[in-house]
């Protein structure tokens, strides 16, 4: 039989090299070229009509990169980490101060993001399988529309499924395997610090995973990248007084407790004056609660935000029931639900998505791209006049009829699923990379955090999650 399957590819070969043509791919290599292939007609078509949006928080980003560039020094605020407006420094120094660039470059990632989706589908699943899922993530609008803004999202996503792959689909060279992982995790961290939460499920997957016989040596190497990926801004950080990777943590769970309604208890006195001035007359107003934290310097007075964080954990103890109804709507909120009558009126995620076919012009900016209240003259050659075409008008679409609940509640419950039958097989490097991401979510929701955005990454890596079902299935059948 295996001399009769090798004598027919030999035939087919031969008459390939007769009538001129190419050998047909293998599975794999199709599998990989048609995500590919759907993932970058879809980005072209975004970028020829949506140009990189640039919003406050994206302002901040692109002036860090430059000062970066420079070789400036950069005062960063106490709750921000350089990871990805280093990303911007080296793609500006590479390509050039160009949107165009820069968008170029994180639509790539997503290309990437896609084509490793497919390539851990595949694995646990078949080829079907992987082109079907890869394809899914590839077109998914909020993926795609989050790479057409100068925010961390596209980047973060990259990485972390990046670090998924390095456990999940088995490459060899273990301790090289290590290595990487802890260099990515570190980005990722230095990227987003909420992602430390995913570093102890990552690193104990890579020293269980198949092929990692010297679990140990393992586990120092991934270590030892890590630690040398995250001490520089430790340090530093230490230096100015911030312990960690960033600091305001305190600051975030109040903001949460804030917009959920939960602080029942009155001000403490040293924040009592400020917050009846400007927050409490307008409780839903994100503009009076900012103004509030900024005539408090919260996001860098150790004080203040030691008397947030008593004030908070004084009104969740006085109404555990409120902060527990509370928590399981944050936990909707971080997968794109939007639930009426809650006290956030609308989905960030689904609003961001919508802004992609705004004219900034229309909305009183200088520029098309410009969604920023403060235009600082060094940002000028980010900006654009090229008007968002008709993939624009998609977007609005798609962020104005979704279902009640979407398909991240789906991926959601596939990848609680996936872990508990992954665990159940045995397969425990994939049963801590979905549990990773599952406690990441949790983590947000349990922070009260409304900003979905958050969790985006997570839902991109939810994807593999139907094809570790069917995986982990086909392993405990075996027995």
């Amino acid at each position: 039989m295996e001399f009769g399957s090798l004598a027919a590819d030999s035939r087919a070969v031969r008459s390939a090299g007769r009538l001129g043509a190419v050998p047909p791919l293998s599975v794999p290599a199709r599998t990989v070229l048609t995500t590919a292939l759907v993932a970058v007609a879809v980005r072209v078509a975004a970028a020829w009509c949506v140009p990189l949006v640039i919003t406050n928080d994206g302002a901040g980003y692109l002036s860090w990169a430059l000062a970066l560039r420079g070789g400036r020094p950069v005062d960063w605020p106490a709750f921000r980490t350089p990871g990805y407006s280093g990303f911007l420094a080296g793609v500006i120094a590479l390509l050039g101060e160009s949107v165009t660039a820069i968008q170029a470059v994180q639509h790539t990632l997503g290309v990437l993001t896609a084509v490793l989706v497919t390539l851990m589908a595949r694995r646990w699943g078949s080829p079907a399988w992987g082109v079907s899922l890869g394809c899914l993530a590839a077109l998914d609008p909020v993926l795609l529309g989050f790479e057409c803004y100068a925010l961390t999202e596209a980047l973060s996503t990259a990485l972390l499924v990046f670090s998924a792959w390095l456990v999940l689909n088995r490459p060899g060279w273990p301790l090289l395997r290590a290595c990487i992982l802890g260099t990515a995790l570190g980005a990722l961290c230095l990227v987003r610090p909420a992602f430390q939460v995913v570093v102890p499920f990552f690193g104990v997957a890579v020293c269980v995973a198949p092929g990692a016989a010297r679990r140990t040596p393992c586990g120092l190497a991934l270590a030892a990248a890590l630690g040398v990926t995250l001490a520089p801004w430790v340090v530093r950080n230490a230096q100015h007084g911030t312990y960690g990777l960033s600091g305001a943590k305190s600051v975030y769970f109040w903001i949460g407790a804030h917009q959920s309604g939960l602080l029942t208890q009155p001000p403490p006195g040293a924040l009592r004056e400020a917050y009846m001035e400007f927050a409490a007359p307008d409780p839903a107003s994100d503009a009076g609660m900012h103004r509030f934290l900024g005539s408090m310097r919260a996001w860098n007075s150790a004080a203040t935000q030691t008397a947030l964080r008593e004030w908070t954990w004084m009104s969740i103890r006085s109404s555990p029931g409120r902060y527990a109804r509370a928590l399981a709507r944050a936990a909707l909120w971080q997968l794109d639900v939007v639930i009426p009558g809650g006290p956030m009126p609308s989905n960030e995620a689904r609003w961001l998505v919508r802004r992609l076919s705004r004219d900034g012009r229309t909305l009183g900016m200088p520029a098309a791209n410009v969604q920023y209240t403060a235009s600082p003259s060094p940002l000028e050659p980010f900006w654009t006049n090229r008007p968002p075409g008709w993939f624009g008008w998609y977007f609005l679409a798609w962020a104005r009829n979704q279902p009640v609940l979407p398909i991240r509640v789906v991926l959601c419950a596939c990848a609680l699923a996936a872990t508990v039958l992954a665990a159940r097989a045995r397969e425990y490097a994939a049963a801590l990379v979905l549990a990773g991401t599952l406690a990441y979510w949790g983590v947000h929701a349990a922070t009260l955090l409304h900003n979905s955005r958050y969790s985006l990454p997570c839902w991109v890596v939810w994807w593999v999650a139907p094809a570790v079902i069917v995986g982990c299935r086909r392993v405990m059948r075996r027995g």
